[in-house]
């Protein structure tokens, strides 16, 4: 377990390796990383776990991720009781709901964390906003998110999320809107939809097919 604490306000951030989020073609001829932008932000949320002992963070690594290892040196030696590094596929969903505040980069749970009414932070600087932003999913260009254009931009950023919870109805409605843009709409039922397309493909299969309980 990670040993969070009950009372503790919880920041969640979603890492990724260097090299995440890039076409194979470039990452063999090294023209796109993240290495700045991922270690910068690294930096910027140990410096605000230690300026707030009172807030748990959570460094959740991708289920595919390889530096884990490296991850974990780094956390244990800034000393950080705080501080813990989250992995495995099934963590995500539970951290968001029980988070108070979300960063993250290109990563799909950044979407998934628009359907609450969490502060989430999008890192935005470097190569990422001067070179790459076409190449992006739009996360800069949406109100639906707070971007951060600096490693000290971030840290304010963090700052007033924690102080800033809640959200303007035009941010709200972005929300909404980028949603309803990447995955359509939420409404749990998506498996039951997946079922119902399956059965109209294979009706030969459908007298089998379990019956989805409500």
């Amino acid at each position: 377990g990670l040993n969070l604490r009950p009372s503790a306000r919880l920041l969640l951030f979603f890492t990724y390796d260097p090299w995440a989020y890039t076409p194979d073609y470039m990452m063999e001829k090294g023209e796109m990383h993240w290495d700045t932008l991922r270690n910068e932000t690294h930096a910027e949320i140990l410096l605000f776990a230690k300026a707030h002992p009172e807030t748990d963070v959570v460094i959740k690594a991708h289920p595919q991720q390889l530096d884990l290892a490296e991850l974990q040196s780094d956390i244990d030696a800034s000393g950080l009781t705080n501080v813990h590094l989250a992995t495995g596929a099934r963590l995500s969903n539970h951290l968001i709901v029980n988070a108070d505040c979300i960063v993250g980069f290109q990563t799909t749970a950044l979407i998934e964390s628009m359907v609450t009414d969490k502060p989430i932070i999008y890192t935005f600087w470097g190569e990422a906003r001067t070179k790459w932003s076409n190449d992006l999913i739009p996360f800069h260009q949406t109100k639906g998110v707070r971007v951060a254009t600096a490693p000290d931009d971030l840290f304010h950023e963090l700052e007033r999320a924690f102080q800033q919870t809640n959200l303007t109805p035009e941010e709200y409605e972005a929300r909404r809107a980028f949603v309803s843009e990447y995955l359509s709409f939420v409404d749990g039922r998506s498996s039951e939809r997946t079922l119902t397309a399956l059965r109209r493909l294979l009706p030969a299969a459908s007298q089998t097919t379990p019956r989805i309980e409500k």
